[in-house]
């Protein structure tokens, strides 16, 4: 079955008003494939690529029902404006916004603010199971154009291309609608984030003993029981919110005190070592040298041979 009539069967009108209106007034353009190489093995549902669409004017009040259908549609509203229902939640698409929906999750399209001017494009192929996930996360919304401006511009770029196309044209396409793909669904990975957990009071209170008192002793038993909390548990909840266990938290913390000291002051290594709350000149070194490739001393000598930043050395 062609998409035409895929799009047939899945479409519902509703006659708002009493004049005929039919599904055929969403696909404007359909598109053919046509490569005149039939042993070439090229299979256009290995690209992205477009079913029909175009540009479309709605003057009459319009409410298209879709059932589910395996493909995207892409909306651009150039003027007026419209409403997309989805699972009993509605969405208002007005100037300069576009929307990206999974069509395989029903919806409502319907006319609100007439006319209404927009690009539609019914997106096939298989490629778009790579982004079917990111379409099940809480945020997804009509977005404005004005977030992203490549975007009216890759549309440009769809028009252009021909009704019948051939293994150029198909190619231009596919990297068009990926390039769309990703710009709109990118732009919602803020939101699709989880919200960060709120981390109980007693890891903020050790990571700041160690932010701010790392020249003293450290010692997980003692935080232990000045937090109250088993040890092994502040290292497997520490590691968790931070990135890294708390020891090699505090010797990374140390670290970027003695690179800073070896810079700034003429300290020697010991004193600098001494400073940072190290027992003995060789523990640091090692762990220097582990965190940066270069001694102590090799790190200050690099830094005090390179040029200041923005020195031009005269011709």
């Amino acid at each position: 079955m062609d998409f035409c009539s895929k799009l047939n069967k899945a479409v519902t009108v509703d006659r708002m008003v009493n004049t005929e209106v039919s599904c055929g007034k969403l696909i404007p353009n359909i598109y053919q494939y046509n490569f005149n190489t039939p042993n070439s093995g090229i299979d256009v549902n290995h690209y992205l690529h477009l079913g029909g669409g175009g540009n479309i004017e709605i003057v009459l009040p319009s409410s298209f029902h879709f059932s589910p259908l395996k493909c995207m549609m892409l909306l651009y509203s150039e003027q007026g404006g419209g409403r997309l229902r989805i699972q009993k939640k509605d969405f208002s698409v007005t100037e300069g916004n576009i929307f990206l929906h999974d069509c395989r999750i029903p919806f409502t399209l319907q006319s609100l603010v007439l006319p209404w001017y927009f690009k539609i494009f019914f997106i096939l192929g298989e490629p778009q199971s790579l982004f079917y996930p990111l379409f099940h996360t809480p945020g997804l919304a009509p977005l404005s154009c004005r977030d992203i401006p490549a975007i009216p511009m890759v549309l440009d770029d769809l028009i252009r291309i021909p009704l019948v196309a051939d293994i150029s044209s198909l190619l231009h396409m596919h990297q068009a609608l990926t390039n769309l793909a990703v710009l709109y669904l990118d732009a919602f990975l803020p939101r699709i984030q989880p919200y960060p957990q709120k981390l109980p009071a007693y890891l903020n209170e050790m990571k700041d003993y160690m932010d701010n008192h790392y020249m003293e002793p450290f010692s997980l038993s003692v935080c232990e029981e000045r937090l109250n909390v088993n040890q092994y548990r502040l290292c497997r909840e520490f590691s968790s919110a931070f990135g890294d266990p708390p020891l090699r938290y505090l010797n990374k913390r140390r670290i970027e005190i003695a690179k800073k000291m070896l810079l700034n002051t003429k300290d020697s290594v010991q004193e600098i070592s001494s400073k940072i709350g190290y027992e003995t000149v060789t523990h640091f070194i090692n762990q220097f040298k582990k965190r940066t490739g270069k001694t102590p001393q090799a790190f200050r000598r690099m830094a005090q041979a390179s040029p200041p930043a923005g020195h031009c050395p005269s011709q």
